[in-house]
């Protein structure tokens, strides 16, 4: 792994805790996180996620407030 891909997983590791823990917008996130370009960043966090961060948000208060 090179170290712009350990940065990278840092970022998105902080990205999942801030959407999980604050009402922040999706482009707000990406902005505190260091990245200029918040499409880059919901591409990359979806190859690390399987999912848009906006997804991951939402299963998240699905499966633990049972929200329909």
């Amino acid at each position: 792994t090179t170290i712009s891909k350990y940065i990278n997983s840092l970022r998105i590791e902080k990205a999942k805790k801030l959407l999980l823990e604050s009402f922040s917008t999706v482009t707000e996130i990406a902005y505190d996180i260091g990245f200029r370009d918040e499409k880059y960043f919901m591409k990359l966090f979806k190859e690390y996620e399987n999912m848009s961060p906006t997804e991951f948000r939402n299963t998240y208060y699905k499966g633990h407030y049972n929200i329909r």
